[in-house]
């Protein structure tokens, strides 16, 4: 048994890399497999990012800015359309004059934006409607 001669030790060392170069084909195979089977998922995830997350992300960053930044005499209008001047703000609600003796008491978060500094006079785009 001992006697093991140098062809045979040859044979087993050559089959035994062989085997091993096969389960590296069939594992390359398989991973590629699972790859290119997961490839459309990573590319949806990139066009939900580029397309929907990182756009919306900017616009809340854009209206938090513009809600922190409101200060008594903006003109600014509601979401429900109703345009005034900010007359008194705390940290969550505003007070609008809309007309003469009329103020109403919004929260902040009902102001849709602030109307151009050309319509902060006295006749305001809003009222010439």
């Amino acid at each position: 048994m001992e006697n093991i001669n140098q062809l045979d030790v040859m044979r087993i060392s050559y089959s035994t890399q062989n085997s091993e170069m096969e389960v590296r084909k069939v594992l390359s195979g398989e991973t590629m497999a699972m790859l290119q089977s997961l490839l459309p998922f990573f590319l949806m995830g990139g066009i939900f990012y580029f397309m929907l997350w990182k756009p919306q992300k900017k616009e809340q960053q854009r209206r938090d800015n513009m809600l922190n930044s409101l200060k008594r005499g903006d003109a600014v209008y509601t979401i429900g359309g109703i345009c005034g001047v900010i007359t008194c703000l705390s940290e969550k609600t505003v007070t609008l004059k809309v007309a003469e003796n009329v103020e109403m008491k919004f929260l902040r978060t009902a102001v849709s934006g602030v109307q151009d500094s050309s319509c902060q006079d006295s006749k305001c785009q809003c009222d010439n409607e």
